[in-house]
């Protein structure tokens, strides 16, 4: 997969999409799903995020973003139950000021 894909439930509360080729995180990625506690990126190509691109995620617990091509550390606002945050094997060379905002 190159993009993540538009046919999934709304009412998920898990997503895994690992191994793929999915570069960028456009804004409001995530924003449907309101009941997302879990979202696995694992090891596509993400080299980019969009500051908004976890807007509306607020139940989000487990982000992992491992292995993948990031150079910047994505924004993070308004998740305020997130506990776990893997980011291993990345390029991060930048943190904003305000990247972690969590509440």
């Amino acid at each position: 997969m190159t993009e993540i894909p538009n046919d999934i439930p709304l009412d998920v509360t898990t997503i895994s999409i690992s191994g793929n080729s999915i570069t960028t995180l456009g804004p409001n990625a995530f924003s449907n799903f309101t009941e997302l506690t879990e979202l696995d990126l694992y090891s596509n190509n993400i080299s980019f995020i969009h500051d908004d691109a976890f807007e509306g995620v607020h139940k989000l617990q487990q982000l992992n973003l491992g292995s993948n091509q990031l150079a910047d550390f994505p924004v993070l606002r308004n998740m305020p139950k997130l506990t776990y945050l893997y980011l291993n094997n990345n390029n991060i060379r930048k943190i904003q000021v305000d990247a972690l905002d969590l509440l």
